[in-house]
């Protein structure tokens, strides 16, 4: 771990300006701490604000940049303006992070900043991720912790290390994320979700991993196995507050969360 601590520090202290692309996860968390302590007074966080984008994580990036004295830079973007994306065909995680790229890109350039750095880590090689295409296709953004060979505990354990609040945030996916592919996306439904999920948190214990996957009409619920019988308890009052967001069906998927759920199970 000190190695590749150590690669990542050199690494950056290398690129002398640089803005971490921010999310409020706990890669780009532990990246934009990083970037901080090598580059201080050239190092940011730059951040996409859109549809996409749940709330809670807005409140923990202001909280986040806030606490260790780094620079916000944020965007204002709606992705679902753009008709390929909207689409939300097979490519959308591609077109979403190119137009991402290029919006970040764009606007680093204007604060006179060369690179943004990426919170991609070496366990993102072992997952579908369209994505990287993306990535790889960009001149001006690199992803440090993957350069280093960071696997997701081993960022994790850096962060705890560090007392990061992230260091334990679960792995979560932008809202678009929910709707099954090929149902056309737009803000109104990305707005139901976003609500839907944050309803669902208060009856979960802190951290548990939740989606509601909606396809703009019906609503299914996914959660740990575990937890499937806190929500079952509740699911009358439940039900009554999701329908009253705009959803026609709720059910609970007894399968229990499974990541990429929504393109696994259809």
């Amino acid at each position: 771990m000190h190695s590749k601590e150590s690669c990542l520090m050199s690494r950056l202290k290398d690129l002398k300006r640089a803005a971490v692309a921010f999310s409020g996860g706990v890669d780009s968390s532990l990246l934009a701490y990083c970037a901080a302590k090598a580059l201080p007074g050239h190092a940011f966080a730059i951040t996409i604000w859109s549809p996409l984008m749940p709330k809670s994580d807005m409140e923990e990036i202001y909280s986040f940049t806030e606490k260790h004295d780094i620079p916000l830079i944020k965007i204002e973007f709606d992705e679902t303006m753009d008709a390929n994306f909207a689409a939300n065909d097979s490519e959308r995680c591609y077109r979403c992070k190119s137009l991402r790229l290029k919006a970040l890109e764009k606007r680093a350039e204007t604060w006179s900043i060369p690179w943004v750095l990426d919170g991609s880590n070496a366990s993102d090689l072992d997952d579908w991720r369209p994505g990287m295409r993306a990535l790889k296709e960009s001149k001006a953004t690199i992803s440090p912790l993957l350069e280093c060979g960071f696997k997701k505990e081993e960022v994790r354990e850096l962060a705890r290390f560090y007392g990061l609040s992230t260091a334990d945030k679960p792995a979560a996916a932008c809202l678009a994320s929910r709707v099954p592919t090929g149902v056309p996306i737009n803000s109104q439904m990305l707005a139901i979700v976003d609500k839907g999920e944050e309803l669902l948190r208060s009856y979960l214990p802190r951290n548990a991993q939740t989606r509601l996957r909606f396809d703009g009409k019906k609503a299914k619920i996914e959660t740990e196995k575990e937890n499937i019988a806190l929500l079952s308890a509740s699911f009358d009052v439940l039900e009554k507050q999701l329908l009253e967001l705009g959803i026609s069906e709720v059910t609970i998927d007894s399968e229990g969360y499974k990541m990429g759920g929504v393109s696994a199970r259809k």
